[in-house]
């Protein structure tokens, strides 16, 4: 969402322009990689791991052939992120088949679909406001203001949408200030 404004922030907007679908491409291979180490815990317990060495190689594998492969076919920059993507989506699926074998792994579809919606719901509440109400999208307060925007309206279609339970809310605040 925000990738075009902190890169142009922290960059330039030449780098920024270059690489508007760079970050979400490798954003959502880095969401199948804190997946797989989620379920790299499962080889800890196990102590499997050995099975860690051996994803993380996989890992690295996929990413450097696929990377040597079609980068030089295609010379873009956004193979690179395609092929990060492609290879820690690869690497999630077999720890998730290894990781099955030694736990009962329940994904809770429902739950997913519920993050989904709200996901969706603060992207589209986001890119109204960015363009309606946001007269310099790159200023440091605005983008500062969308992220809080962005978080308030996730949370917010969560609870309507009973994302999060009771029971949630209620360990949310019983454990308020003991971070310790």
């Amino acid at each position: 969402m925000l990738d075009d404004q902190l890169l142009t922030l922290l960059a330039s907007k030449e780098i920024a322009e270059q690489s508007v679908y760079v970050a979400p491409i490798v954003g959502l291979g880095i969401l199948f990689y804190g997946l797989t180490l989620i379920l790299s815990n499962v080889f800890f317990v196990h102590l499997k791991t050995n099975l860690l060495l051996n994803i993380n190689l996989l890992a690295a594998f996929l990413n450097i052939a696929l990377n040597i492969i079609f980068i030089h076919l295609f010379k873009m920059i956004i193979i690179a992120a395609v092929t990060t993507f492609v290879s820690y989506l690869i690497v999630f699926i077999y720890a998730y088949r290894v990781a099955s074998r030694y736990w009962t792994i329940d994904l809770k579809a429902a739950g997913v679909n519920k993050a989904m919606i709200a996901s969706a719901c603060m992207v589209l509440l986001m890119k109204f406001f960015e363009r309606n109400m946001i007269t310099n999208k790159y200023h440091f307060n605005s983008i500062m203001g969308e992220i809080l925007l962005g978080i308030a309206s996730y949370i917010i279609v969560l609870v309507l949408i009973r994302g999060i339970d009771r029971n949630e809310l209620a360990y949310f605040k019983s454990h308020k200030g003991n971070s310790q």
